[in-house]
């Protein structure tokens, strides 16, 4: 996985987290904390959640410069957009 990819879940889910109105409370325990219990809800590895939120970071700022989506190739050979029980990911 690259080094880009690794911390996205955590990058992710602060900046939601503040822009929801949580930013006072947002230190790093707290951030790791929610994502750590996102991960598990969604039965998700790191490496999964992680893609995830890179992808959606990506897909973010393609969209804000007017430009397509961009689609990575799944690890795992399964839909990253689900978890491991099929349930869509947000």
């Amino acid at each position: 996985m690259s080094s880009e990819v690794i911390g996205s879940a955590e990058s992710l889910v602060g900046r939601v987290l503040a822009q929801q109105g949580l930013g006072k409370y947002c230190d790093l325990d707290l951030v790791h904390c929610a994502q750590i219990e996102m991960q598990e809800a969604l039965d998700m590895t790191q490496e999964e959640m992680d893609l995830a939120a890179h992808e959606l970071m990506l897909e973010e700022r393609f969209k804000r410069k007017g430009g397509a989506p961009v689609k990575s190739v799944p690890q795992r050979g399964g839909n990253i957009r689900n978890n491991k029980h099929g349930h869509p990911l947000l």
